[in-house]
């Protein structure tokens, strides 16, 4: 004997705020993954590029992480309205 409740399925409006918040979370994600990442990827390259070891790595990355969490609070607050 099953314990189990058969599955009920979801209602569209359910459905739709499930999408909504998967993607909401995706793009916050590829947002702060594509600033930092690729402000790092510039102090590397200016660092290599002109033999400055930590210092433009330092620099993009305190670029980076601010321009990503700038970018997740108008992400935010534009999806609050």
């Amino acid at each position: 004997m099953s314990i189990r409740k058969e599955k009920e399925k979801l209602k569209p409006d359910e459905r739709n705020q499930i999408v909504r918040a998967l993607s909401l979370f995706t793009h916050i994600g590829l947002t702060m993954a594509i600033c930092i990442g690729g402000c790092l990827w510039f102090g590397v390259f200016f660092d290599n590029t002109f033999g400055t070891r930590p210092v433009f790595l330092l620099v993009f990355m305190a670029i980076g992480i601010t321009s990503a969490f700038w970018s997740v609070y108008k992400i935010v607050t534009k999806m609050m309205k």
